[in-house]
């Protein structure tokens, strides 16, 4: 784990029992002061919970109250990046695309769970209709039917 020098604790964070958390005033890759240059009124905080840690991105707002930016598992330049991004792309923009691609998501787990219940049962409903005599047509197969298949098939095995 990189040195840190760490001074103070958050008071606005929620955070659940079992989790210390400690503002970062300095860091190995010097991502604290990087950030300090980009934004003054930005801060790190480290989260540690045993041997997890996981670090928040602070902003003192003009009300004096710090609100949280972001939460990442590593402390590195891509830190800095992601602050960038954010700084850059307007909110309600963030927001289109992550709605975007929430509702993307939500599309393609749908089409799995649907996916998932003909396979449960959708397939053997149709071959019980079949079976039964209630459909005339059989369920169609990616391979030539083989044994028993082809003799229901009407084809020599």
């Amino acid at each position: 784990m990189p040195e840190i020098i760490l001074a103070g604790v958050p008071t606005n964070l929620r955070l659940p029992d079992g989790v210390r958390a400690q503002y970062v005033e300095s860091d190995l890759y010097g991502i604290c002061e990087r950030l300090k240059e980009y934004d003054s009124a930005m801060s790190i905080v480290m989260l540690q919970h045993g041997d997890l840690v996981r670090w928040v991105i602070m902003e003192r707002g003009p009300d004096g109250v710090e609100r949280q930016v972001c939460r990442v598992k590593e402390l590195d330049a891509r830190v800095l990046d992601d602050v960038r991004k954010m700084a850059a792309i307007p909110l309600k923009e963030r927001m289109r695309i992550i709605e975007a691609e929430i509702a993307e998501e939500r599309r393609q787990r749908d089409i799995i769970a649907d996916e998932e219940l003909y396979e449960k049962i959708g397939g053997s409903f149709y071959d019980n209709l079949y079976k039964c005599g209630f459909t005339h047509q059989p369920k169609p197969m990616s391979v030539r039917p083989r044994g028993p298949a082809a003799k229901r098939a009407g084809r020599k095995a």
